[in-house]
């Protein structure tokens, strides 16, 4: 699994250089007001499905790579699509399948207590971070999520809230190495039915892909 994927499988937000604690200077109150609405709004969807656009940057701006790529989301249960390798899993399982490769590696999904998930990302604020609204940007409200675990490698979570719909427009996190990803979301559709097959690796649909079970 490349890092970009790792990277959206575990942040699926930006990852930014800090120069300095600007979010402190937020409003607590008026962030868990829009976060509330927000993740209550989300809890209603049974499934979520959208376009993703990925740039990623140094401290100094400067863009390394871009990518698009798609995602649906039901329950605990994912598939995340960007250019040659796509994430599925049922909530248990992992497959990486790479198609440029002909290769899907299956793992046992395990993801740590504090883990930042494509699933939890819209309510990854009511446990372990401090919350600050700053301000209002265009369409959206902008609310800082700063960890309470000082050793996490990354500063903060920037959350980009749609004014409207409550929805999660983008998501960034900054990271303390200086490297930059955005996850910018678009085209969301909620509550389309999803076959839980959508979220297996079927391999009869992929004669060519060898399957490598890691085991682990």
């Amino acid at each position: 699994m490349s890092k970009i994927m790792r990277k959206f499988l575990f942040a699926f937000a930006l990852l930014a250089f800090v120069f300095g604690a600007s979010a402190q200077g937020g409003d607590p109150v008026k962030a868990k007001e829009i976060l509330k609405r927000s993740s209550t709004k989300f809890r209603t969807y049974k499934t979520v499905s959208g376009e993703v656009k990925v740039v990623v940057t140094d401290q100094k701006a400067k863009v390394i790579e871009t990518q698009t790529g798609t995602f649906k989301l039901k329950g605990n249960k994912f598939r995340l699509k960007l250019g040659n390798q796509e994430l599925i899993c049922n909530g248990t399982t992992l497959w990486t399948l790479m198609s440029d490769l002909n290769e899907c590696s299956k793992s046992k999904y395990r993801p740590k207590p504090g883990d930042i998930s494509p699933t939890n990302i819209f309510t990854i604020y009511e446990t372990g971070f401090d919350s600050y609204y700053l301000k209002d940007e265009a369409n959206n409200f902008v609310i800082d999520l700063v960890p309470l675990d000082k050793k996490r490698n990354f500063s903060k979570i920037r959350l980009y809230i749609d004014k409207k719909s409550n929805n999660v427009n983008m998501a960034k996190i900054f990271e303390k190495n200086g490297t930059h990803y955005t996850y910018t979301l678009k085209n969301l559709v909620v509550n389309k039915n999803m076959q839980d097959q959508t979220f297996e690796f079927i391999q009869k649909n992929y004669p060519k892909v060898e399957l490598i079970d890691l085991g682990n």
